[in-house]
């Protein structure tokens, strides 16, 4: 397995990865290769670091956590940012057994912290009678704008899911990335290229990530997405080589 084969020429002590939702390609591991993995790093003794941020609150996990799974090496990072809002920049690490004290030194030393006034309005928020009213009409938004996303772009190669508030585009031939980026900004349309994503040296994919925003209206975010579906169908014109 190439996870073991780096293991072994790296050293690798500890292995970062999204296991619910793959930012950008919307993808999650199965549970069979959480397993996999982690009786390897069981084997090697490598922590594994699980960004959860991306799930929505409420949303049943596709899967055993790593931290479920290797109780003395597994880690889970989550936050709110997504499932109520992106103004609660606020997120929480769980340790593994074992790990708290290096877990609190090290954020310690490495930051100045979260403020009081944050910690306590997250507090405030999720004690609010309503919170799962809220919680439920975020989701429904996500869904509306991911549906209305696969309605319009449909015809061409996209990852999605309405619990996750972006879609994966795979550009059609005749477009790259960049050029697809600089068109869609000439048009009032902002997105990220997969270039944002990848590594310096790593292969270039064409595709785009296209990010959902509930301050944007419903009806704003489904022209925009006729733009793109415009743009898409009318690739630059070059002589092929």
């Amino acid at each position: 397995m190439a996870f073991e084969a780096l293991i072994k020429a790296q050293s690798v002590q500890v292995f970062c990865t999204s296991s619910e939702v793959c930012n950008p390609t919307v993808r999650h591991t199965t549970p069979a290769r959480r397993i996999q993995i982690a009786q390897i790093a069981q084997r090697y003794g490598v922590h594994v670091l699980d960004d959860d941020c991306y799930r929505l609150m409420r949303t049943a996990h596709s899967g055993p956590s790593y931290r479920a799974l290797l109780p003395d090496l597994g880690w889970h990072v989550v936050s709110p940012a997504k499932s109520i809002s992106a103004a609660l920049r606020i997120g929480f690490a769980l340790a593994p057994q074992g790990w708290t004290s290096a877990l609190v030194r090290t954020a310690t030393f490495s930051s100045f912290g979260v403020t009081r006034l944050m910690t306590d309005l997250y507090a405030h928020i999720l004690a609010q009678p309503d919170i799962d009213t809220v919680l439920d009409a975020v989701r429904d938004r996500i869904a509306q704008d991911i549906r209305a996303a696969v309605n319009v772009l449909g015809m061409y190669k996209l990852n999605w899911s309405e619990d996750v508030p972006f879609v994966w585009l795979e550009l059609p031939l005749g477009w790259r990335s960049g050029e697809f980026l600089q068109a869609a900004d000439a048009a009032g349309v902002l997105i990220k290229s997969a270039d944002d994503f990848a590594l310096r040296d790593g292969r270039s994919v064409h595709a785009v990530r296209i990010a959902v925003n509930g301050l944007v209206p419903h009806q704003t975010f489904v022209d925009a997405m006729h733009v793109l579906r415009d743009l898409l169908a009318h690739p630059p014109q070059r002589i092929s080589v």
